[in-house]
């Protein structure tokens, strides 16, 4: 049996596929997908990313995990497939999400976690008996997880070469935008810690990039798993909450294990914000002392901002950026406030009849598809890509990088720059991952 795993691209501002030679970080679907299969079927794995699609090249099945900046993408690549009388089966968050939209462009999808019902969906495949959707009821333990096929990467066409290790799903907080929180309830489980452990020594290499929801949601595991790590002596990266930056104990305790960057999801510096997004984890009067004792110990760190907020107007932008140039952040993500289909803060907009764009696809482009409440569509939308320019500009990477030696400086001022010529072409900077 052959099988074809992909990932779509997505779509550059001009309206063409974006294809880049190298990306900046290692997925993990794609080679866990192919890890779960088993030994006994031929796969080939393409990110469209950094591979054209050889559509000529004959395959039984195929797989295709779909993020919604790249829905577009991937319906597009699945009516190829199947006007060539093959099956095409999908999954990912787009798709439990969007389930009846992704049904008519596809034979099979899949809702919700694979590993409890992918291998149904293989044995399906072979006896010509495919069911259209794939559901599992129940949450996987995440014991004895398969090794992820990173054999089947050319891992020289990936800039930061960290590899993605899952040590927990889930999230114990509910934020009304969040689709981890929708996707998963307010469960979180994780791995055993010797389980984390093994898989990074059969990878044999010596960085790890941590993909979890919420790393260090659950301070003790977190602590035991770093005092594991330690020994290793390998440099990782995650993605946690700023309230955990404000744990000095942990802080030391990751630094000391290997911590190399730290992202973080703070989403706006206003307590209206906050509130509005029932993010009440995120204590706004702490930020500064969070991320100064970041700085303290040398931890390069990158931030997130959602903008659209309720209480936000158009002066939101320019306090934003005197906070983050202020407090000289190496790096900031900024994105428009999208109201996944499921989550609360849909379920708030619809109800007020604001939603104004069913097109899942503009959500992750950069595009409003809701009316804002104390600005307009161009201003939410204007004001985001001048933040992101701004932030990026001469001046403030001067002030912010150059000026301040710190950890990782070269790799800081470099992705700078490449961000500095995204944002100038009004290409988000998430897209280079």
């Amino acid at each position: 049996m052959k099988l074809h795993i992909i990932q779509p691209t997505t779509y550059d501002s001009a309206g063409k596929l974006f294809q880049t030679k190298k990306r900046w970080v290692i997925g993990m679907t794609l080679p866990y997908l192919a890890g779960l299969s088993g030994p006994d079927i031929d796969i080939k794995i393409t990110d469209e990313r950094l591979e054209s699609i050889d559509f000529n090249r004959d395959f039984d099945l195929v797989a295709i995990t779909v993020m919604t900046r790249s829905s577009k993408r991937a319906y597009e690549i699945s009516k190829i497939y199947r006007d060539k009388g093959k099956k095409v089966v999908m999954g990912g968050f787009h798709v439990s999400f969007n389930p009846e939209e992704a049904k008519e462009h596809c034979d099979a999808i899949f809702i919700g976690e694979a590993e409890n019902t992918w291998h149904e969906m293989l044995n399906d495949f072979k006896q010509e008996s495919l069911k259209p959707v794939y559901k599992s009821d129940v949450f996987h333990d995440l014991k004895n997880l398969p090794f992820p096929r990173y054999d089947l990467l050319d891992l020289n066409k990936y800039k930061v070469k960290f590899l993605p290790v899952q040590t927990s799903r889930g999230c114990p907080f509910a934020c009304n935008f969040c689709e981890v929180s929708h996707m998963y309830g307010r469960s979180y489980r994780f791995r055993p810690a010797d389980e984390v452990i093994e898989e990074i020594n059969h990878s044999g290499l010596k960085q790890a990039q941590f993909i979890d929801d919420n790393f260090a949601a659950n301070r003790d595991y977190t602590i035991q798993l770093l005092k594991k790590l330690t020994p290793l002596n390998i440099k990782w990266t995650c993605l946690w909450t700023i309230k955990s930056s404000a744990d000095e104990e942990l802080v030391e305790t990751a630094k000391n294990s290997g911590c190399y960057h730290i992202n973080m999801g703070i989403e706006s510096i206003s307590e209206m914000s906050i509130k509005d997004m029932a993010k009440s984890q995120n204590k706004v009067g702490d930020y500064e002392r969070s991320l100064s004792l970041l700085n303290r110990k040398k931890i390069f760190y990158s931030l997130n901002f959602i903008f659209g907020w309720d209480s936000d107007n158009t002066a939101t932008f320019t306090k934003t950026l005197d906070f983050i140039v202020n407090n000289k952040v190496p790096l900031a993500f900024f994105s428009i406030l999208f109201p996944q289909n499921g989550t609360k803060i849909h379920q708030h907009l619809s109800k007020e009849d604001r939603i104004i764009s069913s097109n899942s696809f503009d959500g992750r482009n950069q595009r409003c598809t809701f009316k804002p409440k104390n600005m307009t569509v161009d201003e939410l939308e204007g004001g985001t890509w001048k933040i992101y320019q701004n932030f990026y500009s001469i001046p403030s990477i001067i002030k912010r990088v150059i000026l301040e030696p710190r950890a990782a400086y070269i790799h800081i001022v470099f992705s700078n720059f490449i961000f500095r010529k995204a944002a100038k072409s009004l290409q988000s900077p998430l897209d280079y991952y």
